[in-house]
C-alpha cells in the first residue's frame, strides 16, 4: 500500500505540479526504479498532450 501511495503522489507532482514526496519514493524505490517511473510517466503525459494538440477524438464504443 505504502508503494502505490508513493507512485499516485509521484504521478500528481508530474501531471499536476504537486510538491515531491521524496522521502516515500527513496523509502520504496530504487533510483533506478525512480527514473522508470519517471519516463512512464512523463511517456503517458506527452502522449495526452499530443493527442489532445492534434484533437484526436477517441471512439464512441472505447469511451467509458
Amino acid at each position: 500500500m505504502r508503494r502505490q501511495r508513493a507512485v499516485l503522489g509521484y504521478a500528481e507532482h508530474l501531471g499536476a505540479g504537486a510538491a515531491r514526496d521524496d522521502a516515500a519514493l527513496e523509502a520504496c524505490f530504487s533510483p533506478v526504479e525512480q527514473t522508470e517511473l519517471t519516463v512512464t510517466g512523463a511517456t503517458y503525459i506527452a502522449l495526452a498532450r499530443m493527442l489532445r494538440a492534434l484533437d484526436v477524438r477517441i471512439d464512441a464504443g472505447l469511451s467509458g
